[in-house]
């Protein structure tokens, strides 16, 4: 009796990476002898390894500042009180834990790719070796998930557990319908705001599609609360357009195609200018609120991914 022939797996509905892959990239960032200054973004409300550069009630002493109202009466400096006749507030300096969020970007433009990986994909292994990388530094590790649902899995210092949470981030990414694209950008950065402790390094990885000059002040506020770095993920395609004939492209929302004729020099030139005015105007966004933007693309070499950030 013959046997059944089983059905091939769907490749839409397997995950972005397996888990074995998640660990290999972990492992890549476990693996780097970094020694970073932890003392820029770590400024948690709990006791931790890491000295804190926002000041307050602590243990050292670290320096003085005008008197405020509502400062403890108690951290008055009677000397410089005596010498300048003037109110100061002793400020300390806290040793606090280290803390990092991953915010990770799986809506409908991530899950795109003509070139080596989908963006999502090469968000994923980004995002697994920095863990690794952080892990290394003695920091609990935190991801947020960009998506309709918008999931958030607080820091953990456990390996196996942010392997957990990456795993849950690395769930297939099938094409979205247009019932099911998913939340905003400026959503996501509003949402961070309250649900990340003050001080917590914050990385952003993304293609950034919807980031407009609007999200400026959310991003500015972010920025003083905690260190914010931002990874964008880009396909070939989406910086030069390939002469590559006649296409027809499908979004998924709609039901026509559009016809594109790849070989148009007027529409060549048109598509690469378009893309420089939305690259320099996210690079704009970023500017002004002083977060570093480090681009990265689809088709590059993990390695040269590695050797040309500056994650730490």
């Amino acid at each position: 009796m013959n046997k059944p022939i089983q059905p091939k797996p769907d490749p839409l509905m397997q995950s972005v990476l397996s888990r074995d892959e998640i660990l290999y990239y972990m492992n890549l960032g476990l693996a780097q002898n970094v020694s970073a200054d932890h003392g820029q973004y770590s400024a948690q409300q709990r006791s931790g390894s890491h000295i804190s550069s926002f000041r307050g009630s602590g243990f050292d002493y670290d320096d003085s500042r005008a008197y405020q109202s509502g400062d403890d009466l108690r951290n008055l400096n009677w000397r410089l009180l005596a010498r300048t006749a003037q109110l100061f507030t002793k400020v300390y300096q806290e040793e606090r834990e280290a803390s990092v969020m991953l915010v990770i970007d799986r809506r409908g433009p991530m899950r795109f790719g003509t070139r080596g990986h989908l963006k999502v994909t090469r968000a994923l292994q980004l995002a697994s070796y920095l863990a690794g990388l952080y892990l290394r530094q003695d920091c609990a590790v935190g991801i947020t998930l960009m998506q309709a649902d918008s999931v958030q899995i607080q820091p953990q210092r456990s390996q196996t557990r942010v392997c957990d949470g990456l795993a849950t981030a690395a769930a297939a990414c099938p094409p979205l319908t247009g019932a099911g694209e998913s939340i905003a950008l400026s959503a996501i950065l509003a949402q961070l705001q309250f649900s990340c402790a003050r001080g917590s390094r914050l990385i952003l990885i993304s293609d950034f599609h919807d980031l407009r000059h609007s999200d400026e002040v959310v991003l500015a506020q972010l920025s003083a609360q905690h260190h914010v770095q931002a990874l964008q993920v880009l396909d070939p395609i989406e910086v030069s357009l390939p002469a590559a004939g006649v296409w027809l492209i499908d979004d998924y929302s709609d039901t026509t195609a559009i016809k594109v004729n790849a070989n148009d020099p007027l529409l060549q030139k048109q598509y690469r200018q378009a893309m420089q005015d939305k690259l320099a105007q996210i690079e704009s966004v970023f500017s002004a609120c002083r977060i570093p933007c480090t681009r990265v693309y689809t088709n590059e070499p993990f390695d040269d991914v590695v050797k040309q950030g500056h994650y730490a």
